[in-house]
């Protein structure tokens, strides 16, 4: 469409100079200066002028022709003439001479009917054989035109039915040449006034030079100082009967202060306009053209030129085109294609080659509109065309009020209704379409601004580049900076009535300010810029927004590709909307789909970004923007369907933006229900898609990013992040998250359904701040995500995670990673319905060797999450990952969190799988309560030939674990180090202890130098054992208070434990059926156990220094050198209620009787099978059925008590 209507316009303006060809006859009607030459004619070093000239009478000039009977009811047809103040060169030689047209003025009205009119206007013309003019000086001048009209007729009736056909032009204060050589001259349209230019059927040109089959060879070209108001060309085509009733066409070209050349040789030649001025232009049925320079079918004969376009205004420009029929287009139809440019350059079908520049500065574009097309103000059009080591500059431009509005209506062939637009409105910018080409242009867009951008059904851009239909760019450079675009609009709009049952809409529109979009076309370049721009108030309803962006799209052909460096910098986006719907009713439908791209790099399709290029998005803003169903991308690398980057260096850094809000929306009534996705990518890198997309040996950096109240609805918030899909790659690339801020962030979602589908309602929300979100394969040498800060996130029903890496299920065969979560903060984050909240984690589900994961320094407050928990400073290996031959640390991190989460953890889950590696727990900070755990290692699947070391946390556990490593139902061997750690235990906490539950634990178990509490059945530096449990158990140096049936410094077996147990050097107490520095066996025991050397009381039942057996324990236990007192327990004993094989000595302790204690005694109360003794004046073994007395009532001190009747002792 686009291409029809300028290219149109432009052949008719050009066809004027051809007109004294075809009337010759009638030249001699005008008032002027009229010269027909005859072969070898010429003129040199002549003048001829035409000057001075006052008219006020009415020129007519009325051609005839007509039939009544044999034309069958009637025929007419209408061709004349009229010229005034013209100098008309037909055939003839010109050189070294002037012609001359000024101080001419033309008040009077002058008409013609069924032909041209020209007034104050030079034609020259070669009449079908090419004539020089060469070294002269063609000039009008300062010429005024009031009042010229032109208007031609071809009238059937009858056989006709009724048709009526109105070709007519009409031309004032202008330069006609065709078919001539202009060489070396100067040709000047300068100072004119022209007003009421009016042509019905053709053209209608003010001020205007054309050139047609002609070639212009260093020429310079002035348009300076005119005015031209009320310009207005309409072409007309009727029928009635024959057009099935009623049809109209209407096809026109308006030209005001421009030029126009139409297959013409151009080189070495210099335009310019300058301070032109137009008022009111009007194309009817065609194009529009207003202080604007059009080249048609120049391919290959334009070279080195320049053209200047400067302090021009350009208002109330308008093109509107028209095709109508009734019966025909089944009772009615409206098709509208119509073009308005002012201020611009039209490049249709030419190639440019040479040193070419194009400057527009200065200029000023009031209401261009287009109803039916395209509108474009201050900008550069190129169609089919190419240009070759050329130069753009837009600069200082302005445009307010640019409109377009196309449309397609039909009634009763639409089966009762529809409607279809589609249209363009540019101002301030570049469009390259239909397979244009520029090669090693320099394009600079700078410091214009844009206002009040209207399109009703199509594309509003402000401040662009557009490259569209395969067109290219090669080894040029793009700079776009300073530029002002507010108060853009679109809607897109496509209806339908009883067609859609009863009614469709489907809208799809899109607004391009400050931005460069490649559909469908290639981008090569050493530097593509856009800098200091700021966007605002924008709208698109039914489509998508690009603001300060580069966009790569697929269009109709291949994916995009950019060969170039981009750099966004110090850009500003406010106030932006963009909202889509598509609706029927049968009973009722509606789905919305919008999009916009905001200081953002947009790929999508394929589109691809090679190693030349490198992506830079810094110290960028964007506020208040809202995407109503579908996609916010803010400050962000977007990559969709099948995008690539190969070795492109990517860095975000130092964004701010706030105030964003993203929903997507499905709605239904009659099966009742809505679904809202929605996603908002902010400060980040997004991959993603149904095709995955790619980043090949890339350097990633986010950094220094500040996201504040951020909110998607339906629902995906990912800001300061890099995010992979599952169908997407990482490859051999680093990425990097630093220094990121982000607060006040919410998600929500919903999914809905009553009625008809009963009632269902499905909810997920998911939001991840400053994360390395990875579901895709990876192979990356790092991932770094260090010093973010966070506050007030809440995923209502759904997950958050924040300064983060996720590694999904494809992320397989990860050799070499260092991953690294280091020095953030969170506070006061929340998830929702069952989801995680992960912060300052590390979540692996797929598979990793000879990889670091390092999760250092990290803070994180009011953490909480339903059900499923929250972790903090956590490493988690989901069910099926695997991690081998690698290292785990997480050092120096602090947290307080809510109900069951894990913090400075690492948890190995069902079905997961760490093996041959290295876990370190170091110096964090932290507390875990009803099932949570801080400073752990949480094992449900296998974790083997692994050495672990907890060393120097501090920590509480309330009902939950703390500094300890838990096996629950897992495979779990190696070393494990619990050193020099701190903290309570209460409600069943587990404190600085390895508890086996149900699993299968082989190896050794150290437990050195801690401190702790426990009680209400708790346990603290111990070993609790329900499982299977085979090593090497020490405990010494640890310090501990147990009570409420507590156990410190112990181990209490309920399962099955072998190997040897030492008990060394502890202190602690124990009360209230406490247990310290003892062995609790309620299982089967085969291990040898040695209490040595620790320091314990015991008290109301207490249990301190001493080996419990109710089980089976075969094996020798020594209880040597301890110190203890007792009130009410028992201290540096064995009491047995079940089965013992071996032997035990209770060797040179000190202990304090008392009432209700037993102290240095050896309690059978079950099967003694080995011996019993007890150093220092205790007896060592008893005979048989013999029962040995305590000394005073209540207290047993050094004594070996056998219970009568069914005790036994063997040796």
């Amino acid at each position: 469409m686009d291409k029809t209507v300028v290219a149109a316009a432009c052949a008719a303006a050009c066809a004027l100079a051809a007109w004294p060809v075809q009337a010759q006859e009638n030249m001699l009607h005008g008032l002027g200066w009229v010269m027909e030459g005859n072969p070898g004619s010429s003129i040199r070093s002549s003048a001829i002028t035409v000057s001075g000239n006052r008219s006020a009478a009415k020129v007519e000039a009325v051609g005839l022709g007509g039939s009544l009977g044999f034309g069958l009811a009637g025929v007419l047809r209408l061709i004349a003439t009229a010229q005034v103040n013209t100098i008309g060169l037909e055939a003839m030689d010109v050189g070294q001479s002037q012609l001359l047209v000024s101080g001419n003025r033309l008040s009077g009205p002058m008409t013609t009917l069924g032909g041209a009119a020209s007034a104050n206007s030079i034609l020259i013309s070669g009449q079908g054989e090419r004539k020089r003019l060469q070294g002269s000086q063609v000039t009008v001048a300062g010429n005024e035109v009031g009042d010229v009209h032109a208007q031609g007729a071809e009238l059937y009736a009858f056989l006709g039915s009724a048709s009526l056909q109105i070709p007519g032009r009409a031309s004032a204060n202008s330069v006609l040449l065709q078919s001539t050589d202009v060489e070396d001259s100067e040709i000047s349209n300068t100072q004119q006034r022209a007003h009421g230019v009016r042509s019905v059927g053709g053209s209608a040109l003010a001020n205007v030079l054309t050139a047609s089959q002609s070639a212009l060879k260093q020429v310079r070209i002035h348009q300076h100082g005119n005015t031209a108001s009320e310009v207005l060309a309409s072409g007309a085509s009727a029928a009635l009967g024959y057009g099935a009733l009623a049809q109209a066409k209407l096809e026109g070209a308006a030209l005001a202060n421009s030029i126009a050349l139409a297959q013409t040789q151009l080189s070495n030649s210099r335009l310019h306009q300058q301070g032109n001025e137009v008022r009111q232009i009007v194309g009817a049925g065609g194009g529009a053209l207003a202080n604007s320079m059009a080249l048609t079918q120049m391919d290959g004969q334009v070279r080195d030129w320049h053209a200047v376009q400067q302090g021009n205004v350009a208002q109330r420009i308008g093109a509107f085109g028209g095709e109508g029929s009734v019966l025909m287009g089944a009772l009615a139809s409206v098709d509208n294609h119509a073009s308005a440019l002012a201020n611009s350059i039209n490049l249709d079908r030419s190639r440019l080659t040479g040193r070419n520049e194009h400057t527009q500065t200065g200029n000023d574009a009031q209401d261009v509109q287009a109803r039916g097309g395209v509108a474009l103000a201050n900008s550069v059009w190129a169609l089919q065309a190419q240009l070759d080591a050329s130069g753009l500059t837009q600069q200082d431009n302005s445009a307010q009020q640019v409109r377009t509005n196309g449309g397609s209506v039909s009634a009763l062939g639409g089966v009762l209704g529809a409607a279809e637009r589609s249209s363009r409105a540019g101002a301030n910018s570049v469009v390259l379409a239909d397979q244009a080409v520029l090669k090693n242009m320099q394009v600079l867009q700078q410091a214009n601004q844009a206002r009040g951008l209207d399109v009703r059904g199509g594309q509003a851009m402000a401040n662009s580049v557009l490259a569209d239909q395969q067109a290219s760019l090669q080894d040029g450079q793009v700079l776009i900076e300073r530029n002002q675009a507010q108060g853009l609009s679109t809607q897109g709009g496509q209806e339908q009535l009883a067609g859609g049952l009863l009614w469709k809409a489907q809208q799809d529109a899109v607004v391009l300010a400050n931005s460069l979009a490649v559909v469908g076309s290639q981008w090569r370049s050493p530097q593509l810029a856009l800098q200091a721009n700021t966007a605002g108030q924008l709208h698109a309803d039914g489509g998508s927004i690009t603001a300060n962006s580069v966009s790569l799209e697929r269009g109709d052909g291949s994916g995009s590709a950019l060969h170039a460096p981009v750099w966004l910098k110090g850009n500003t986006a406010t106030e932006v909307q963009t909202q889509a719907e598509s609706s029927s009713t049968a009973i009722s439908s509606s789905h919305t789909r919008a999009r916009a791209a905001l200081n953002a790099v947009l790929l999508h399709d394929h589109s691809s970004v090679d190693a030349d290029s490198q992506l830079q998005i810094a110290g960028n803003r964007a506020e208040l923007v809202s995407g109503m169903g579908g996609t916010a991308l803010v400050q962000s690398l977007a990559a969709y369907r099948g995008a690539s980057l190969v070795r492109t260096p990517v860095t975000i850094e130092n964004n701010r933006a706030q105030g964003i809000h993203a929903r997507g929306d499905h709605q239904q009534t009659l099966g009742y229900g809505s679904s809202r996705h929605g996603i908002a990518a902010v400060n980040s890198v997004y991959l993603e898609g149904q095709q995955g997309a790619s980043l090949n040996d890339s350097h990633v950096q986010v950094q220094a990013n500040r996201a504040e109240e951020v909110h998607a609805d339906g629902a995906l918030v990912q800001a300061n992040t890099l995010a992979l899909s599952q169908r997407g790659r990482l490859l051999e690339s680093q990425a990097l998250v630093r220094n990121n801020q982000a607060a006040s962030v919410s998600a929500f979602a919903q999914t809905t359904r009553g009625l008809f589908g009963v009632n269902e309602r499905q909810s997920f929300a998911d939001v991840n701040l400053n994360t390395l979100d990875i579901q895709a394969p990876l192979t990356a040498s790092s991932l770094l995500v260090e010093d973010n800060r966070i506050e007030r996130v809440d995923a209502q029903e759904g997950g958050a995670s924040v300064n983060s890496v996720a590694l999904g299920q494809r992320a397989q065969g990860l050799r070499a990673l260092e991953m690294r979560v280091a020095g953030n903060q969170a506070t006061g984050v929340r998830s929702s319905q069952g989801q995680q909240a992960l912060v300052h984690s590390v979540t692996i589900d797929g598979t990793a060797s000879n990889s670091r994961f390092d999760v250092v320094g990290n803070q994180a407050q009011q953490v909480h999450a339903d059900a499923a928990g929250a972790e903090a400073s956590s490493v988690q290996a989901d069910g099926g990952s695997s991690v081998t031959h690698s290292s785990i640390g997480i050092t120096g991190n602090r947290a307080s969190i809510g109900t069951g989460g894990a913090v400075a953890s690492v948890k190995n889950q069902q079905g997961g799988r760490i093996a041959q590696s290295r876990i370190t727990i170091a110096n964090n900070q932290a507390s875990a309560t009803q099932g949570g755990a801080n400073a752990s290692v949480i094992n449900s699947g296998s974790l083997g030939n692994a050495a672990i070391t907890i060393s120097g946390n501090r920590g509480s556990a309330n009902a939950a674990l703390a500094n300890s490593v838990r096996n629950r139902h897992g495979r779990l061997g190696g070393q494990i180090a619990i050193l020099n750690n701190r903290g309570q235990a209460a409600a069943g906490g587990v404190l600085n202890s390895v508890d086996n539950s149900g699993g299968s634990l082989s190896g050794s178990v150290t437990i050195v130098g801690n401190q702790g509490q426990a009680s209400g059945n708790a346990l603290a530096n111990s070993v609790h054992n329900s499982g299977s449990l085979n090593g090497r158990i020490v405990l010494a140096a640890n310090k501990a208070n147990a009570s409420s049936a507590g156990v410190a410094n112990a181990v209490k077996n309920q399962g099955q434990l072998s190997g040897r147990v030492n008990i060394v050097g502890n202190d602690g107490t124990a009360s209230t059926s406490g247990t310290v520095n003892s062995v609790v066996n309620n299982g089967m025991m085969a291990a040898d156990v040695s209490i040595v050397g620790n320091r314990g009381s015991a008290s109301m039942g207490g249990v301190s220094n001493s080996v419990v057996n109710n089980g089976l324990l075969a094996g020798r236990v020594l209880i040597a050198g301890n110190q203890s007192s007792t009130a009410g327990g028992t201290v540096n004993s064995l009491i047995n209620h079940g089965v013992m094989t071996g032997s035990v000595n209770i060797v040179a302790n000190r202990g304090a009787a008392a009432p209700g204690t037993t102290t240095g005694s050896v309690i059978n109360a079950g099967a003694l099978v080995g011996a019993a003794g007890v150093a220092a004046n205790v007896p060592h073994v008893a005979n048989p059925g013999y029962t040995y007395t305590v000394p005073s009532t209540g207290v047993i001190n050094q004594s070996v008590l056998i219970a009568p009747a069914y005790n036994f002792v063997f040796q």
